[in-house]
């Protein structure tokens, strides 16, 4: 392997996770590539009309609720403690119904870990693949932990604000 390409692919991968909703597995983010960023990107601008704006408004307060009471880990499960039944219901519909947002939620778990310690019956490591990523859209908590492990991991670092500037 070429010295360069080994010196960035230790810049390019992040330290194991372990999962707060499968304790005792992990992931390891990794970074995405122009192109995969480009696609996610693109994803997610088709997204965002499935909720209603009343409804949008509502899972806002909740997420903040949440954040407020179990802070940055606060989960999908979380938030929908503080929505009624109904309101929550919608909620995981709209996540779970748009195509955008699972095909964006896949691509960025498929091409956002490096590595992974999920196992089947066997104790077989799982091949990282399509058939794992259709199989954790049915744990919402989970799928949704995992992206927000990658897309923190790929998160550009924060700008300092230009002088004299209100932020």
């Amino acid at each position: 392997m070429d010295g360069w390409k080994a010196a960035g692919r230790r810049t390019h991968t992040g330290d194991l996770v372990e999962l707060k909703t499968l304790p005792g597995y992990h992931v390891r983010p990794r970074k995405f590539s122009i192109g995969q960023a480009d696609t996610i990107r693109e994803l997610a601008a088709k997204q965002g009309t499935a909720l209603t704006p009343a409804l949008s408004l509502r899972v806002a307060k909740a997420q903040e609720d949440a954040a407020a009471k179990f802070g940055a880990d606060a989960t999908v499960q979380d938030t929908l403690n503080f929505l009624t039944p109904e309101d929550g219901e919608e909620f995981l519909t709209s996540l779970l119904s748009s195509g955008a947002t699972e095909e964006r939620l896949k691509k960025i778990m498929l091409w956002g870990v490096a590595e992974h310690d999920l196992t089947d019956e066997d104790g077989a490591v799982v091949e990282w693949g399509d058939a794992l990523m259709d199989a954790l859209m049915e744990f919402p908590d989970t799928a949704m932990e995992i992206a927000k492990i990658v897309q923190e991991f790929n998160a550009p670092l924060r700008r300092r604000s230009a002088p004299g500037s209100k932020r």
